[in-house]
């Protein structure tokens, strides 16, 4: 009898929650700009459809919210996403596509509510309480396990389900409390019929551009299914700094990453800060071709880069070397800085080796997304920090396979110099030295 009662609670908590999860024709996606973790008001997101080269620009954004509701398969309109009017409590969910789970849960007189997670059979795995204060309380959960998964939020007068996925190795469930990744839904507008402009169909593969004055854009590029949460990362130019010229006239735009002001391109000069050229046969052409140049940089020696200087592990490097006045070559100190501010373990990043890859995800982070600029694309490649890496290879080959860096700190001799590389099909960075090969170079300021 009981074993019946079982069946039927489930089969009932079921049928609660197939119309959330359904979106019948539409494909409607949630897109969401963040920078250090908070949400953003954004200016455009403009979507362009790589499948069939249309595309629509939605511009006069509300800046009431910074979750933004897309039915691609009405042309990319923003939908009118209802203010929350009623004292009721309730909870809006959304999963982003490295499986996240953001709960926005409303309550108007607060208390405690438990969340629990179940499997598919109805097992439940995971029960966290927590309190939550009158108003909006945001969480984070995360499934390290493969397969489909509810979660039943209740209180002594609510209860509500959804259907959510996990992915993973293991079987940790953790529930955290959020203060400002996720917001409210807050009311948005429909602001421009474009159904003649765009078109999607389900399969299809698109970009996601957003914009924000004041911030460097950021894109994904994803397959959306219906119900889809792409969170994407703004990052800053440096405030004293937003752009910087070398010798020869380039301009580059500069990121603030942490406490160091970094060049978001790589170096493309042919000549020293005071004019004298770099030799004849110091640098070559990503893939081959002088045309790539003013996408990819060049690239440079270890002897051109360095200029004549010995080689230094101090942070700030004190080496100009081939770098514009006012900024210098980054030592292996400088490097690590950066990694372990995009979380590194701080004892890691002090490895060096051939086949010692680095960290977990933090190649990703300073990748760009898609694959314009990379052979292959993987789920961790998010440019969350703005360095914006693309695959320029190595020794003018290897074009969209790898990307590296010279820093001037030595190893054993001034001519060893210790660079990192990230390779497309890993989120993690490599760290190795050499004096004989042909690599990007990035300045970071004074």
């Amino acid at each position: 009898m009981l074993t019946k009662m079982k069946i039927v609670a489930l089969i009932c908590f079921s049928i609660a929650i197939v119309p959330s999860l359904s979106s019948a024709q539409d494909v409607i996606i949630r897109v969401q700009g963040l920078y250090n973790e908070a949400g953003v008001a954004l200016s455009t997101i403009c979507i362009e459809n790589l499948s069939n080269n249309t595309s629509v620009s939605i511009a006069d954004l509300p800046t009431n919210t910074t979750i933004y509701e897309i039915n691609l398969s009405q042309g990319g309109t923003i939908n009118s996403v209802p203010t929350n009017e009623s004292n009721n409590t309730h909870a809006f969910v959304s999963q982003t596509i490295d499986n996240r789970i953001f709960i926005n849960l409303y309550t108007p007189d607060g208390g405690e509510f438990s969340f629990d997670v179940y499997t598919i059979d109805g097992k439940k795995i995971q029960n966290s309480e927590e309190f939550c204060s009158p108003g909006f309380n945001n969480f984070l959960l995360k499934i390290n396990s493969w397969g489909i998964f509810i979660l039943r939020i209740s209180s002594d007068n609510y209860s509500q389900g959804f259907k959510i996925t996990g992915a993973g190795n293991g079987n940790d469930v953790s529930l955290l409390t959020r203060a400002s990744t996720v917001q409210t839904r807050q009311p948005s507008v429909i602001t421009k019929d474009t159904r003649s402009e765009f078109v999607f169909n389900q399969g299809d593969t698109i970009r996601i551009n957003i914009a924000k004055a004041g911030y460097h854009s950021n894109f994904a590029e994803a397959s959306p299914l219906p119900d889809d949460f792409y969170q994407i990362y703004l990052s800053c130019p440096c405030s004293e700094s937003p752009t910087l010229a070398d010798f020869d006239g380039n301009v580059y735009n500069t990121v603030q990453i942490g406490d160091q002001c970094w060049m978001k391109e790589n170096l493309k000069t042919t000549h020293y800060a005071n004019g004298s050229a770099i030799a004849e046969g110091s640098t070559a052409y990503p893939g081959n071709n002088s045309e790539l140049k003013s996408i990819y940089g060049l690239l440079y020696s270890a002897t051109a880069i360095m200029n004549g200087s010995a080689g230094s592990d101090s942070n700030p490097s004190g080496v100009q070397g081939a770098c514009p006045d006012g900024w210098h070559v980054p030592s292996d100190e400088e490097w690590m800085q950066l990694e372990r501010y995009l979380g590194m373990d701080s004892l890691e990043a002090t490895y060096a080796g051939e086949y010692i890859f680095r960290g977990d995800d933090q190649g990703g982070q300073l990748k760009e997304p898609g694959t314009s600029h990379w052979n292959a694309a993987t789920t961790c490649n998010n440019n969350r920090s703005g360095f914006t890496a693309l695959a320029s290879g190595i020794n003018s080959w290897l074009l969209g396979i790898c990307a590296s860096w010279w820093a001037c700190a030595t190893v054993g001799n001034p001519q060893e110099i210790f660079f990192f590389r990230k390779i497309d099909n890993t989120c993690q960075i490599n760290k190795m030295f050499d004096s004989q090969s042909f690599r990007s170079v990035r300045c970071i300021k004074d």
